[in-house]
């Protein structure tokens, strides 16, 4: 059975379409997490914390072991 080769550039058009969306959807996400992986299972527990490290740093995912002034 022959390949129909009129069929290959728009696949692979669509192809590389998704994948530079999924991509850009995961460099995004990622920017905003300032480069850590997103967060899954969010318990109690680190939803206090999150609120404690966007006290201390201004981002729920900075981290910091030292107490701002003011």
């Amino acid at each position: 059975m022959p390949v129909p080769w009129e069929a290959v550039l728009p696949f692979a058009i669509a192809t590389v379409m998704i994948s530079a969306a999924g991509t850009l959807f995961s460099v995004s996400q990622r920017f905003q997490n300032l480069g850590k992986p997103p967060r899954y299972g969010i318990d109690s527990w680190d939803e206090m914390m999150m609120k404690r490290d966007k006290l201390l740093t201004g981002h729920v995912r900075g981290q910091s072991v030292s107490i701002p002034f003011g």
